[in-house]
């Protein structure tokens, strides 16, 4: 995708702002331009423990949960194990295999940016200042806005745990200054990224997440209900993950392996076949979940998975209902079509917010 623009800066020494090798054509600063007078790409180097693509993100995986779990007050070395739990669980493999850097990226920035928030909540204000501000601006650098959003939400969930437990130890004070400290950092971090930001809501407007001026014709009159000002529901939701899949976060091919011929995903699976149907059998495809196809499944471990079920009886934190909230709203979130329920209901909060986005 970035290769042309590659060439161009080595041939030129100056950087694309337009590229054709992706899609119809769309900007290049979408995609790889680099802007020099942004010293964030140094930062995130620095994150990235200047390791080769794309081991660097599985290391900013790993520091990133590093600095959530001190924040925490975990002890370092078991911090360290949970960072490399975190890190070496198979999503992050699966979506850099895709290509899907900038969510990888992003992701890795999320945990610091919740650490930083809880040294905020927790009164360390001059500290979780710092890594707020320092997270928020590097989340926004790496360029993903759906992973941003989405980490939001989880944001929501702890800063209501906090104002829930401010209510009951009467320190409403202390959680605003706290919350106001949290919109600084955030403002700040946003300065950095605002020509980004806003380029990217600007050309948003003229893509298939935009507005369309195509009236629709009596076919897609009877599908109506799927039809909205942007893309439409059938291809937000076309990856959504099975409610059966979830079963993967325990047991890695609890829906098979990822979408390959079985013969080459797993030759040893056809040992115990009849050889007359080997060749047929080989050619199926290992995986058969309810996503159009996959890199691989989402295995988190099945000792983490114990470990965190046990923590729900064991350890008593004042964020331990926020996590478990945000996590099962994720999965739920994920399901998108096999639980149209909710997806629906967001889908018509978030059409209603861009409409009154418009509107101002």
């Amino acid at each position: 995708m970035s290769q042309e623009m590659t060439d161009f800066r080595k041939a030129e020494h100056a950087e694309a702002l337009w590229t054709n090798s992706m899609f119809g054509g769309m900007p290049a600063y979408q995609v790889s331009t680099i802007f020099t007078g942004n010293l964030l790409g140094h930062v995130d180097k620095v994150f990235h423990l200047f390791l080769p693509h794309p081991s660097g993100y599985i290391f900013l995986c790993f520091i990133g949960f590093f600095i959530l779990l001190l924040c925490l007050e975990i002890d370092p070395w078991l911090a360290i194990v949970g960072a490399l739990a975190y890190g070496f669980s198979s999503y992050f493999f699966v979506i850099i295999e895709a290509g899907h850097n900038s969510k990888a990226n992003a992701i890795g920035y999320l945990a610091p940016l919740l650490g930083g928030i809880i040294l905020l909540m927790r009164g360390k204000h001059w500290l979780g200042f710092a890594l707020t501000t320092l997270f928020m601006a590097m989340e926004l650098n790496a360029n993903h806005v759906q992973i941003s959003y989405y980490g939001f939400m989880l944001f929501g969930l702890v800063f209501l745990s906090y104002f829930i437990i401010a209510f009951k130890q009467k320190t409403i004070k202390a959680f605003f200054i706290g919350v106001g400290l949290f919109i600084a950092a955030s403002l700040i971090g946003v300065l950095p990224n605002a020509g980004n930001l806003l380029a990217t809501y600007e050309y948003g407007n003229y893509t298939t997440r935009g507005k369309t001026e195509l009236t629709m014709n009596a076919a897609m009159q009877t599908n109506k209900g799927n039809i909205t000002s942007g893309l439409d529901k059938d291809y937000a939701t076309q990856w959504s993950y099975g409610i059966g899949e979830t079963f993967t976060f325990l047991i890695p091919n609890f829906k098979g392996g990822p979408s390959d011929a079985i013969g080459r995903a797993d030759k040893d699976a056809l040992k115990n076949v009849d050889p007359q149907m080997r060749e047929q059998v080989g050619g199926s495809s290992s995986y058969f979940g309810d996503q159009p196809f996959t890199s691989g499944p989402v295995y988190i471990g099945a000792i983490v998975m114990l470990l965190a079920f046990l923590g729900l009886f064991i350890i008593d934190h004042p964020l331990k209902w926020a996590l478990v909230s945000g996590t099962l709203l994720s999965v739920m979130l994920a399901w998108g079509k096999h639980f149209m329920g909710l997806t629906s209901f967001l889908w018509i909060m978030f059409q209603a917010t861009i409409s009154l986005e418009r509107c101002l």
